[in-house]
């Protein structure tokens, strides 16, 4: 459930999208996968959807290596990344086997509330019931949106089509950008640098407010916290 949420969000894709992925090849310095069905459609057809995931996250952990655990254990030929655990209606604590079909998305957020209420996090419900499937799928866009980053870093991260003001001529530009995004070798090059470049700013911001503040205050930063070591 962790491992999860932390792809979706260092690699800004939906849930729904994990769980059409398989990993095409692992660099040192990311991992390159393929969801089977992206959003944009080819005559009424979703075309397969390429996104690359940074190896290493805040704390400096190797979404690669734990990746590569995780599939070892389950099986790399599902044909998704997280698949559901039985028996049924028994939760994370009594889940003892992988069942062989991929886990829904209502059961993610079921389990991530439960693992979320309990000891050592304990957010309260109401904190709880502000996360929803698509918190992670916003992290980043709305990273890059507080640090100025230019257009076309946002369209890079998929963040252009959320509402709110702008929205408009991000949508305007990344059709503009579309036909010279898609044909470009070195899209997934730039993807990886933009995602890159945010994680290791939100990483020195959060141990600037460690040193400032303390690390209680470093747990749970606020934007203007962040900007202001941004």
């Amino acid at each position: 459930v962790a491992l999860a949420w932390l792809l979706c969000t260092a690699g800004a894709m939906r849930f729904a999208h994990l769980q059409r992925s398989t990993v095409l090849r692992m660099t040192p310095v990311g991992v390159f996968l393929r969801a089977a069905r992206g959003k944009a459609r080819t005559k009424g057809v979703r075309s397969p959807l390429e996104w690359i995931l940074p190896r290493l996250g805040l704390t400096g952990v190797d979404y690669g290596t734990h990746l590569d655990r995780h599939l070892a254990l389950v099986g790399s030929g599902r044909g998704y990344i997280v698949p559901d655990i039985g028996p049924r209606n028994l939760g994370l604590a009594g889940a003892s086997f992988f069942q062989d079909y991929a886990m829904p998305l209502p059961k993610l957020m079921s389990l991530t509330c439960s693992l979320l209420q309990a000891p050592p996090i304990s957010l309260s419900a109401d904190q709880v019931s502000d996360i929803t499937s698509y918190s992670c799928r916003r992290t980043l866009p709305s990273l890059a949106d507080r640090a100025g980053f230019g257009t076309t870093e946002r369209i890079l991260l998929g963040g252009w089509s959320g509402a709110g003001e702008g929205a408009g001529d991000l949508t305007t530009e990344a059709k503009r950008l579309a036909m010279p995004m898609l044909y470009s070798d070195l899209k997934m090059v730039m993807q990886l640098r933009v995602k890159h470049e945010l994680l290791e700013g939100v990483r020195l911001a959060v141990a600037g407010i460690s040193q400032s503040k303390g690390s209680a205050a470093a747990l749970d930063p606020d934007w203007e916290e962040l900007e202001a070591f941004w």
